[in-house]
């Protein structure tokens, strides 16, 4: 049922685009058929862009209506009137509706319209406003308390006001998915998976199948244990004989109750037959998955070279030098890619104007006495450069020596035929060297090159057994005993003790050799293991909200990786020990708590461990206060045992917010450095709920020096209850975007309102490039928005649904502009060929825009030849100035978004 009102008298409708307009009729002809600008009508042959419905005919060049004509008697016998302003439309124009629905208000009579306000309202409530129409958002039908939804629009143009009405009925099964979560996200073959499920009302029965990751389920061979009335735990184990390869696979969670069947579809789990690397590159990104392969365009037939250790020994440490010289513009190398054959992942070293030859450190992990350790590695290298190109592979093999490891372990390892001696004195004098190599508690289990006699491992090594290492004082040394032929030697101690891992490196100049035996040496490190002596390891987990590109789906849980943790002592706060997460949210530490009363608490927070050199990144509550989150444990009873295990889950109500937009933002950091290579610097975020908090922007240093936010290149998200956005990953993925161009690109937006229409080019491309790479990050062509009530605003990057998607104010190449043509046009360039599109022939070019970004627009080359400050012309003249070519796809891009521009970018520099 719909109803039309016309208020005030006589409406003036002035159309806001020329008749040119990409709504309907981008290209301007009259006679032909008002559709979408990509071709697309929805089901019932519809526009989606001008309301009208079938049979009905609308002039392009109508600009007043009759007062007679748009009264509530006036149209045909469904109540439609002949001149409305504005109509709502559901897709299909459904009368009956279930779940999450497209709600369009579209203009008639116009392509668009530009307005004072534009107000929805559901059931009475207001849910949505705007400035412009068309418009739509997603309205999730269930937060309606209601068998019926009455969506009322209100539109105020010129003094004027326009309402239309429209009456669907609802209907929605109550049972629903309110978390379903795995206890990891990646297992081998042989694992146990254990699956959580909560669903919101009991007296319902649970399935999950697994036959997608394993090729030896029996449906029915899960045990589903339920735990209370609407609880539920899953365990299965996943068959030893499974032929599933490495891969993220579905696994369905579905719920019967009564005659109601629901399904889970977004529980994904990564199986992983390979074992993971088992060894770590010093200030390198791990990177899950498959190493990117050989890129074609690679300059050059040959990848780095790699020197080095050919010998790593357990839980030691090994340098390798990897050299690129050959490369015509070596400081255009941002990544060594480092992996091992027959292992899962890889870690790649970011380079910022380099010169040619870096040197990295790689620690072998130690292995437990049942498991079997590999006698070589077939180590790889690559090069990333700064378009996004893999060079070919070059391979080092390295010898895998098993050595002892317990309590404590100290290695060194050379580079140089030389015979250097280890010397550990324990902390009762005792000395662990060539000369007393098991005269202590501790062992020498390996002498390299004695008395010159060269064997080429090059590493030596000392170890206590678990539960033997004396407490106390520790002195590490290394003596140059023989130089072997006026040989300098440079050399690395790791040391790996209570729980941690520390490395030294040095080196001895030729001629400095002394044939020393006890007590000789250069003092290399000390330190204590007595506060060491109990260990707690566990997972830190946060409660998620998934967003889908429907909106919220169950929430789950997701690890807290890579977070700053602090064991204290509960009477004072005193700091026992420090570690931080790993990628699973696992931790580790050692402590002693002997000198003070019992009694320690586990703090989590969300701050990223600075010595890691990785990351530099803190969230934190309001900027008046610029305090970390924190979240801490039950006091643990410490006097029990040396051994104990806390798992810490962070709900909802205890702020796991603070650890989604972390999160998030290691996602987007990472994602930059892997891409570019250089240092982002530090990045603060705020976050607070209530009425006293900030909205969700990055403060630019034009927007700090107006005053509008207190500190200059840090990120806020907003907390208010009106519109808090800690979940919505993708608009806090877009606010880091615009801190990334500030770091590492170029970007002049004034700010102000970005709301669609066409404005300021440099805002509007600041906006567009940053909508792009939320949805490029996020894997997905839908930018989404949570708002209050169950309404999303959203933006299908592919879909050009919106006439804003289309031409300049003024037809000018440097006239005002929306967003929604960069995001749009950006996509296109991104994505592959679609067949919808006749036009849009780019094919997964993405990398090229990522070149344009971060080399062309920084450089000393850029010439503002579009409008103030970086816009789209800017872009597409660093397209061609970079050689990325396709100038006949670009042109047909272009074409179709109506968008003049010149092609000619003039002497790129040269």
């Amino acid at each position: 049922m719909r109803r039309f009102i016309l208020l005030m008298g006589l409406f003036v409708f002035v159309a806001c685009s020329s008749s040119d307009s990409g709504g309907g009729n981008p290209s301007g002809d009259a006679t032909s058929s008002d559709v979408s600008a990509d071709g697309t009508d929805n089901a019932d042959g519809d526009s989606l862009l001008d309301g009208s419905t079938d049979g009905e005919e609308t002039s392009d060049d109508v600009t007043t209506s009759d007062p007679e004509t748009t009264s509530p008697d006036a149209g045909d016998d469904t109540g439609q009137t002949e001149a409305p302003m504005i109509q709502i439309k559901l897709p299909n124009d459904d009368d009956l509706v279930t779940e999450t629905i497209v709600v369009q208000i579209v203009p008639v009579k116009e392509d668009e319209l530009l307005l004072e306000s534009l107000t929805v309202r559901a059931n009475g409530l207001q849910i949505f406003s705007d400035t412009k129409a068309p418009t739509q958002f997603l309205l999730d039908t269930r937060t309606i308390d209601a068998d019926e939804l009455v969506l009322e629009a209100v539109a105020l143009r010129f003094g004027d006001v326009a309402e239309d009405s429209l009456t669907v009925d609802v209907t929605n099964t109550e049972q629903q998915f309110d978390l379903v979560a795995s206890d990891r996200k990646e297992y081998q073959s042989g694992d146990t998976v254990t699956v959580s499920v909560r669903l919101s009302h009991p007296d319902a029965d649970l399935e999950v199948d697994f036959g997608d990751m394993d090729t030896g389920y029996v449906p029915g061979s899960e045990n589903i244990f339920p735990v209370g009335d609407t609880e539920f735990v899953v365990v299965y184990t996943i068959t030893g004989t499974n032929l599933k390869g490495d891969g993220l696979y579905e696994v369905p969670v579905r719920a019967t109750w009564g005659d109601t069947v629901i399904q889970y579809s977004d529980l994904h789990l990564s199986l992983e037959t390979s074992q993971t690397l088992p060894l770590r590159v010093q200030r390198a990104i791990f990177v899950p998955g498959l190493v990117p392969p050989e890129s074609g365009g690679w300059i050059g037939s040959i990848g780095p070279s790699i020197e080095g250790s050919s010998v790593v020994v357990t839980g030691g440490s090994a340098s390798i030098s990897v050299g690129f010289t050959n490369y015509v513009i070596p400081e255009n190398i941002v990544g060594i890619l480092i992996w091992v054959d027959g292992y899962t992942g890889y870690y790649q070293l970011p380079l910022e104007d380099s010169a040619g030859t870096e040197e990295t450190l790689l620690t072998m992990r130690t292995y437990a006495e049942s498991e079997n350790v590999p006698s070589e590695l077939l180590l790889r290298a690559a090069l990333r450069d700064a378009q996004g190109r893999i060079s070919p592979s070059t391979y080092h093999t390295m010898e895998v020596k098993p050595v002892g490891s317990g309590d404590i372990q100290v290695s060194v390892q050379w580079d140089t035929d030389t015979d250097l001696d280890l010397h550990v004195i324990e902390p009762g004098g005792c000395e662990l060297y060539y000369g007393n190599k098991t005269g202590c508690a501790g062992f020498l289990d390996l002498d390299s090159n004695p008395a010159c006699f060269i064997d080429g491992i090059n590493n030596e090594n000392v170890y206590w057994e678990l539960g033997a290492a004396p407490l106390g004082d520790y002195q590490v040394k290394v003596d140059f005993y023989s130089d072997c032929g006026s040989q300098g030697a440079n050399y690395t101690v790791t040391l790996q003790y209570c729980g941690k891992t520390e490395v030294f490196e040095d080196s001895f100049a030729p001629d400095t050799d002394d044939h020393g035996g006890a007590g000789s040496g250069v003092l290399v490190a000390e330190f204590n293991n007595e506060n060491c002596t109990k260990a707690l390891t566990g997972v830190v987990r946060y409660e998620d909200r998934l967003l889908k590109d429907d909106g919220f789906s169950a929430r789950t849980w997701k690890p807290v990786r890579y977070a700053r943790l602090e064991l204290r002592r509960v009477e004072n706060d005193e700091v026992l020990a420090v570690t931080s997460t790993d990628r699973f949210g696992n931790y580790m530490l050692n402590f002693s708590n002997q000198d003070g009363p019992e009694g320690v608490y586990l703090a989590i927070i969300s701050q990223s461990d600075l010595e890691e050199g990785i990351r530099d990144i803190s969230v934190r509550n309001h900027p008046k206060f610029g305090q970390l989150y924190e979240i801490h444990s039950p006091e643990l009873n410490d006097s029990n045992g040396e051994n104990f295990r806390q798992d810490i889950d962070i709900t909802e109500a205890d702020k796991a917010g603070a650890f989604n937009i972390y999160d998030v933002l290691v996602e987007g950091y990472d994602r930059i450095r892997l891409a570019t290579g250089r240092e982002l610097g530090p990045l603060n975020a705020y976050w607070a709920t209530g009425a006293d908090t900030t909205e969700t922007a990055f403060c630019s240093e034009y927007l700090y020096s107006l005053g509008v936010c207190s500190e200059q290149d840090a990120l806020s998200v907003q907390g208010k209850d009106s519109d808090r956005d800690e979940y919505d990953d993708r608009v806090i993925m877009r606010e880091f975007f615009k801190f990334t161009l500030d770091q590492v690109s170029r970007e002049n937006s004034p700010g102000g309102v970005s709301d669609g229409t066409r404005g300021n080019p440099a805002r509007a491309w600041t906006e567009g490039v940053s909508t792009f790479f939320s949805c490029d990050a996020s894997n997905t062509q839908v930018y989404i928005d949570s708002r209050p009530l169950g309404v999303y605003v959203f933006h299908d990057l592919e879909a050009m649904e919106s006439p804003f998607s289309y031409r300049t104010d003024n037809d000018a190449m440097t006239g005002p502009v929306s967003e929604y043509l960069i995001f749009g046009l950006l996509w296109d360039i991104a994505d592959g060929i679609s067949a919808g599109e006749a036009q849009d022939n780019m094919n997964h070019m993405s990398t090229g825009i990522y070149d344009v970004i971060f080399n062309h627009l920084p450089g000393d080359h850029f010439l503002d030849r579009g409008a103030e400050g970086v816009d789209l012309v800017d872009f597409l003249d660093g397209w061609l100035c970079n050689d990325w070519g396709q100038e006949a796809a670009m042109s047909g891009l272009l074409n179709e978004r109506i968008f003049p521009y010149d092609f000619a970018p003039g002497n790129c520099g040269n």
